[in-house]
């Protein structure tokens, strides 16, 4: 051979694929694994113009979660609406709920 020329091995890509994929796919579960494990679970259902204490709603759901500061922080909801028609039906297909709230922080 006279001239450059390219050195390749042929197939290469194709062994070492697999083990990129297999890689990916574990991290991909240890964060979720990692994730789940520090999580928090909770609803609350407030009416129009009452408080609630974020830490009072949220509970931990996992062993590495721990509650912060800002679990005291406590929310006043101050308006809730949707827009309706004429007809009674909900403007969107998908409900948009419209909320307006007051974050207050809560002292000790």
């Amino acid at each position: 051979m006279k001239g450059p020329s390219l050195y390749a091995f042929k197939g290469l890509a194709g062994r070492l694929a697999p083990v990129g994929v297999h890689i990916a796919l574990l991290l991909v579960m240890a964060g979720g694994t990692v994730s789940a494990a520090g999580s928090f679970r909770g609803s609350v259902t407030v009416p129009q113009g009452l408080n609630f204490v974020v830490g009072d709603v949220l509970a931990p759901s996992g062993f590495l979660s721990y509650p912060t500061e800002a679990f005291n922080t406590e929310i006043h909801v101050n308006r809730f609406y949707m827009d309706y028609y004429e007809s009674g039906e909900v403007k969107e297909i998908l409900v948009i709920y419209e909320i307006v709230i007051m974050i207050l922080e809560y002292c000790n």
